[in-house]
């Protein structure tokens, strides 16, 4: 974590331009999967959601995180960001790690009949993400998502995310167009979305 600290490795106009562009291809196509350009360093633990963090947040918005682990990356959010913390019923953007239990994720903001996009943004870290049903040695759940920007059916395979919290994602987005939009991104960059207009299972 202390590497972020030093935010040399993201340039504030190229970096978050290359990771937005990318972010609204994948979130246009769900299940696509992009790897995370403009973001450099050795440090990969939290690199990737900060680069998100810094691209995404500002002093308009709250963001909560679910589990333990994330207080350093929460004092990084506020001086970097300026967004504040708040309860993740009341948070713009929720970060989780995708294998570990998340209780509260039940809780998170899905927005209202009259405004539905005021539905909360969860970022998920995983360990991987690939294309189609490849699991390896049995690591990783394979999703297939159907729906708008999506020709058929995609498939993806992700190691680090438990089925307990894709169940609350589901449970979440059950009555669009109330619901969630997921990021997923990995601690190899690798980064894929499930808007909430995506239907979901997996195996």
């Amino acid at each position: 974590m202390n590497e972020m600290w030093d935010i040399s490795w993201f340039d504030p106009v190229y970096s978050s331009q290359k990771v937005f562009r990318q972010l609204l291809d994948c979130m246009a196509r769900p299940g696509k999967i992009a790897e995370l350009r403009g973001v450099e360093g050795e440090s990969r633990d939290f690199l990737y959601v900060a680069a998100l963090a810094l691209t995404l947040m500002d002093e308009e918005t709250t963001f909560a995180t679910l589990g333990p682990g994330w207080e350093e990356f929460v004092s990084f959010c506020k001086f970097y960001t300026g967004s504040r913390p708040a309860a993740p019923e009341q948070a713009d953007f929720v970060f989780i790690d995708g294998d570990r239990p998340g209780p509260d994720l039940i809780q998170v903001r899905r927005g209202n009949l009259l405004f539905p996009d005021q539905g909360a943004t969860v970022i998920c870290r995983v360990n991987t993400i690939y294309p189609g049903a490849f699991q390896a040695a049995g690591e990783g759940i394979v999703l297939r998502l159907r729906g708008p920007g999506v020709p058929g059916e995609r498939e993806l395979t992700v190691a680090g995310l438990t089925r307990e919290n894709l169940a609350c994602l589901e449970k979440l987005n059950s009555e669009f167009p109330l619901g969630v939009d997921t990021i997923l991104v990995s601690v190899q960059g690798q980064l894929a979305c499930i808007p909430r207009s995506s239907s979901m299972t997996w195996c």
